[in-house]
């Protein structure tokens, strides 16, 4: 579970993996309209969480990959 509290859902999970605020990382999104957008992080990770993109590239054996890299490559 990659979230940003302890709640409901993490009780019942056995791995916690601490989570970015959206300000905190790189991202993208596609509005309803079909607009692409590429997010840039407002602060710094505060608490060293981890973003999704992270979290997934940690499964596929790209642990040491930044979110700014997966969204950098994918564009």
């Amino acid at each position: 579970y990659n979230g940003l509290y302890v709640d409901e859902t993490a009780e019942l999970c056995q791995w916690i993996v601490p989570g970015l605020h959206e300000l905190e990382g790189w991202g993208d999104a596609a509005a309803y309209d079909g607009a692409l957008s590429i997010i840039q992080p407002l602060i710094e990770p505060l608490y060293g969480g981890r973003s999704a993109y992270e979290t997934l590239a940690a499964f596929s054996g790209e642990a040491t990959k930044k979110s700014y890299d997966h969204v950098r490559a994918y564009w």
